[in-house]
């Protein structure tokens, strides 16, 4: 073989190659032109977002009321199991523990109320006597 015919050769492998690499590709997909009404159907839907917490209270309020039966039956068997925390707070929750000091706040007067019926007592005593002087006058 003399040297034209290697090169028509090697010029027809790669013009070959070229081929069969166009065949491989798949073409490009147009893509149809759909109305704004078909466009809306295929989107999906919006899913609505979470709003944000504008009261902390009410919304820790709320999701404690969903789960308090559970939350209430894993802290009896924490209680059982000898979780005395627990079994301190389910007394006071439930009632069955009364505080004893609670009738003894209730029927003494602090220091501090009697401190300030005290002062209340002196200046309506001081108002009583300046509008009697008022009236003199």
């Amino acid at each position: 073989m003399n040297a034209a015919a290697v090169k028509k050769k090697a010029v027809r492998k790669k013009v070959a190659r070229k081929k069969a690499a166009k065949k491989k590709k798949p073409a490009a997909k147009k893509r149809p032109k759909a109305s704004v009404k078909k466009a809306a159907a295929v989107l999906p839907e919006k899913k609505p977002r979470p709003r944000p917490v504008k009261d902390g209270r009410q919304h820790i309020k709320k999701e404690l009321l969903k789960g308090l039966v559970e939350i209430t039956q894993n802290m009896i068997d924490s209680a059982k199991g000898g979780g005395t925390g627990q079994l301190k707070l389910l007394w006071e929750l439930g009632g069955l523990h009364e505080d004893p000091t609670a009738e003894q706040k209730e029927r003494e007067p602090s220091l501090a109320r009697m401190l300030m019926d005290a002062l209340d007592k002196q200046d309506a005593e001081k108002k009583n006597s300046e509008l009697k002087a008022g009236e003199k006058k």
